[in-house]
């Protein structure tokens, strides 16, 4: 059986990491992004267990100090939203790198991208300039490191984006 660890005091982080607990994988280790001394607990954790997938957990994606984003890239996984679905950490294990910041005018218009609406429906969605809409989605693209929308779609999703869907 996985064992699945939760560093922090928030009880639905906890019961969020007890539903991953699957039989036929690697350790888990999340950390509540939130708890002090994030960095060192992190690489601590990396040096006692070198072959688990280490997540930090977290209720928005600004819980994280910026600072301590580029000091955790080697040695976390990435960074998954307690909201999120089970089935997006399992499926993202060991692919996942560290989780891109978006904002949520983002967010929204890769919504907009993940319902099926082109850059016009989506400007008038969202009550904003058609140019600002592509302009969103470009950035929002880049951020994860997409190659097409439709490729930002399924990354804002793995990296448990709430696209609405």
């Amino acid at each position: 059986m996985q064992t699945v660890n939760y560093v922090g005091d928030r009880a639905h982080h906890e019961q969020f990491a007890e539903q991953l607990a699957k039989p036929g994988s690697d350790d888990l280790v999340l950390i509540d992004g939130a708890c002090e001394g994030l960095v060192p607990r992190c690489r601590a954790i990396r040096t006692r267990q070198p072959g688990a997938a280490i997540f930090l957990l977290a209720c928005r994606e600004d819980e994280i100090a910026p600072e301590d984003w580029a000091a955790l890239r080697g040695t976390v996984q990435g960074v998954l939203r307690c909201d999120a679905s089970p089935r997006i950490l399992m499926a993202s294990k060991g692919v996942a790198p560290l989780l891109p910041r978006l904002t949520q005018d983002e967010i929204d218009v890769l919504a907009c991208a993940a319902a099926g609406l082109s850059i016009e429906q989506t400007a008038s969605a969202l009550d904003v300039p058609a140019r600002l809409a592509g302009s969103l989605l470009d950035s929002a693209s880049t951020r994860l490191g997409a190659r097409n929308r439709a490729h930002a779609v399924a990354l804002a999703i793995r990296h448990g984006y709430d696209l609405g869907g």
